[in-house]
C-alpha cells in the first residue's frame, strides 16, 4: 500500500481505489512538496549566509559543499540511482532488510570518506579550513538520506515526516541564527543535526514497517550480516560508480574556477548553488518516473513506460530551460542581495545547463536503468565528465564564470546523447538483455 492509495481491501470488504492517474498526481504532490520544503529552506540559508560572512566566507561555504557532495556520493553507493529500480519487485520485509543494510553500510563507508576529504580539502585550502570543514560535513551527511527507498515505495508523506521536516526545521533555525548574529559554523552544525536526526526518524519507521509484515509473508533471504552487506554493496556499484563520476564532475568546477579564477569565484559559486537547487525542485519529476518506470509487470510494459518517459524528458527540459531563463535574474537579485552583479551571458549559459540537467537526470535513471543499462550509465557518465572537465578548462580562463557553465554543459550533452544511444540498444533488443536484478524475488 502506498500514499497514493486512497482505499483498499480491509476484513473482506473491497473500498473503492482512486484511478491510477489520480494515484501518480497524488505522488507528484507529495514529492513536490518534500523538495519545496528543502529547497525553500535551502534558499534561505543562501542569503544569511552571505549576509553573516560576506562573499568570501560564503565562497568557502560553497567549497566544502563540493567536497562533501563527493564525500556523499561514495557515502550513498549509488542507492539513489539504482536503489528503487532494485527493490521495486521485493515485498515490504525484504525492502525494509535492504534499507537497514544501507544504513550500515553507508555509515561504515562514511568515516573513510569524510576523513579523506577533509584531508584534500585541507591540501587544497588550508586558509578556509575551519568553516569550510563543517560544510563538508554537514553537505556528506546528505549521503544518508532515505529518500531513494520512500522512491521505491511510493510514500511521499512518510518521507515528509520522518526527513523532510526535521531537516527543513534545522535548515531554516540556522538561517534565523545566522540573520540573529549567530556565526556560520553553528548554523551549519545545526545542519547535521537535522540530518541525523532524520535517519533515526527513518529507521523508527522502517521497524514499524517491518513488525508489520511479520508472520504475513513467505521466509526470505532479510540477513544484515556481512555477506548480505557484502552483496548489496555489489549489486550497488554501477549505480555509485556512476553517481561519483557525474558529482565529481558537477563539484570539479568550481574548484577550477578557485584555481584559475579566483575572481569569478563568488559568481560562479552561486550559480553553482542555483543550479543544485534546481536539482532538488526537479527531484519530485525524477523520482516519480524513476520509480514508474520499473514497476511495469514484463519487459514490455517497462519498455513502453521508458519510451513514455524519454519524450517526457523532451518536454520538460525545454519548459525547464524558458523557466529557469526567466526566474534566474529576479532569483539571482534576490540571493546575492545586490553584493554579486550579474550578466545576461551567465543567466543564459545557467538557464541552458539547468535543461541539461533535468533531460539527463530523465533518461538516465527513468529510461536507461530500468531497462538494465548501468553500465553503459557509466561509460556515458565518464566519457561526458572527461570532455566537460577538460571544457571547463579552457573555457573560464576566458570567459570567467559564464565559460566554466558551457563547459559543464557541454560535457552534460555528451553524457546524454551517450546515454540515448545506449538507451535505443536496449529498446530494439540489441543491447545488453538483462533488466534490473529484484533480489529476494
Amino acid at each position: 500500500m502506498t500514499d497514493a492509495d486512497l482505499s483498499a481491501t480491509t476484513n473482506g470488504k473491497l473500498v473503492r481505489r482512486s484511478s491510477p492517474s489520480a494515484r501518480r498526481m497524488n505522488l507528484l504532490a507529495g514529492y513536490a512538496l518534500n523538495t519545496f520544503l528543502l529547497g525553500a529552506s535551502g534558499l534561505v540559508l543562501i542569503p544569511a549566509l552571505i549576509f553573516a560572512s560576506g562573499p568570501l566566507g560564503w565562497s568557502f561555504v560553497a567549497i566544502g559543499q563540493s567536497f562533501g557532495i563527493i564525500a556523499a556520493v561514495f557515502i550513498g553507493y549509488g542507492w539513489a540511482l539504482t536503489g528503487p529500480a532494485t527493490i521495486a519487485g521485493m515485498d515490504i520485509r525484504l525492502q525494509v532488510s535492504e534499507f537497514r543494510r544501507s544504513i550500515i553500510a553507508r555509515c561504515l563507508i562514511g568515516i573513510p570518506s569524510v576523513a579523506v576529504g577533509l584531508l584534500l580539502l585541507w591540501l587544497a585550502f588550508p586558509d578556509s579550513l575551519s568553516v569550510s570543514a563543517v560544510s563538508l560535513l554537514a553537505t556528506a551527511l546528505s549521503g544518508l538520506s532515505s529518500n531513494w527507498f520512500y522512491v521505491a515505495l511510493a510514500r511521499p508523506y512518510a518521507l515528509l515526516c520522518t526527513e523532510t521536516l526535521p531537516r527543513t526545521v534545522a535548515t531554516v533555525t540556522a538561517s534565523t541564527l545566522l540573520y540573529l548574529g549567530s556565526d556560520v559554523l553553528t548554523a551549519l552544525v545545526l545542519q547535521c543535526c537535522g540530518m541525523v536526526f532524520s535517519v533515526l526518524c527513518a529507521l523508527l519507521f522502517t521497524a514499524a514497517l517491518r513488525r508489520s509484515a511479520d508472520g504475513l509473508l513467505p521466509e526470505g533471504n532479510d540477513s544484515l550480516g556481512v555477506v548480505a552487506i557484502g552483496e548489496s554493496l555489489r549489486e550497488q556499484s554501477n549505480g555509485m560508480l556512476s553517481s561519483l563520476v557525474s558529482v565529481v564532475y558537477m563539484s570539479a568546477p568550481i574548484m577550477i574556477v578557485g584555481f584559475l579564477a579566483p575572481a569569478a569565484l563568488p559568481a560562479f559559486a552561486l550559480a553553482d548553488k542555483i543550479q543544485k537547487q534546481f536539482m532538488s525542485a526537479v527531484a519530485p519529476v525524477v523520482s516519480v518516473a524513476q520509480g514508474w518506470v520499473p514497476t511495469g509487470v514484463g519487459k514490455p510494459e517497462v519498455v513502453r513506460r521508458s519510451q513514455k518517459a524519454f519524450v517526457g524528458a523532451g518536454l520538460l527540459s525545454i519548459a525547464a530551460c524558458l523557466g529557469t531563463g526567466l526566474v534566474g535574474p529576479p532569483l539571482w537579485t534576490l540571493l546575492a542581495g545586490g553584493q554579486i552583479e550579474v550578466n545576461p551571458a551567465l543567466i543564459l549559459s545557467l538557464s541552458a545547463l539547468c535543461g541539461a540537467i533535468l533531460w539527463e537526470r530523465l533518461i538516465g535513471r527513468a529510461c536507461l536503468v530500468p531497462l538494465g543499462g548501468s553500465g553503459a550509465l557509466v561509460i556515458a557518465s565518464s566519457v561526458g565528465s572527461l570532455v566537460g572537465v577538460l571544457s571547463v578548462v579552457v573555457l573560464v580562463s576566458r570567459l570567467g564564470a559564464s565559460g566554466g557553465l558551457i563547459g559543464v554543459l557541454v560535457g552534460l550533452l555528451i553524457t546524454t546523447g551517450l546515454e540515448i544511444l545506449s538507451w535505443r540498444k536496449l529498446v530494439r533488443g540489441r543491447g545488453r538483455r538483462r533488466m534490473v536484478a529484484r533480489r529476494g524475488t
